[in-house]
């Protein structure tokens, strides 16, 4: 496909665009697995229920005192750190290309909202940011997608979409999207200028 064919990419941002510097591990790292799998984060994720309504139902289901789920977080985000070498990329790809770029990630709104007040000069790469918590809906869902290509009246086949997750991946073709799998930087920005000749 030609380069002036493409019109816009979509990008996840956990593990993608933000990465983190040092990941829970042991007993605390698969509490948060578990929490991160469950129907109550997922209300969370989607808006559903807010922060103290998620930590408090979780701490009564865990068993666990809903301050160190809140502290399990922070220490979580605190270690949050931008991708700079695919951010400089993606800006630089926008700037010759002029095509749009998005974020859309499963998020909950005072992690988006973080992430806007803290990384001010990451997030302005985006044309537009599509937060779970704010959409009522998540990925895999295929209406995620769909609202993502109605709101940015994208054409699904001149879209490239990029995710860490395969199931994100393979809903995203299923709507008609060009999916790419993440699989580190360097693959990822070799895959872009192969798609996108003039980038090199």
């Amino acid at each position: 496909m030609l380069q002036s064919s493409w019109q816009a990419i979509i990008l996840d941002l956990g593990n993608v665009i933000f990465e983190w510097s040092s990941k829970p591990t042991g007993e605390v790292g698969a509490t948060l697995k578990s929490i991160m799998k469950s129907d109550i984060y997922a209300q969370y994720e989607t808006g559903q229920i807010e922060t103290e309504e998620f930590c408090e139902t979780m701490g009564q289901r865990l068993e666990i005192d809903e301050a160190d789920i809140k502290a399990a977080f922070k220490n979580a985000r605190a270690s949050l750190q931008a991708n700079h070498q695919l951010v400089d990329f993606i800006r630089e790809l926008k700037r010759t290309t002029g095509m749009a770029v998005y974020a859309m990630s499963n998020i909950p709104r005072s992690e988006i909202d973080y992430l806007q007040c803290q990384h001010p000069q990451v997030m302005d790469l985006f044309n537009q940011v599509f937060a779970s918590g704010f959409e009522g809906t998540r990925k895999p869902n295929p209406d995620f997608f769909k609202l993502v290509i109605e709101r940015g009246e994208l054409s699904p086949e001149r879209t490239i979409f990029v995710d860490d997750k395969i199931e994100n991946v393979d809903a995203a073709r299923s709507v008609g999207l060009y999916g790419v799998r993440f699989e580190g930087t360097d693959a990822l920005c070799d895959r872009l200028r192969d798609l996108l000749p003039s980038l090199d």
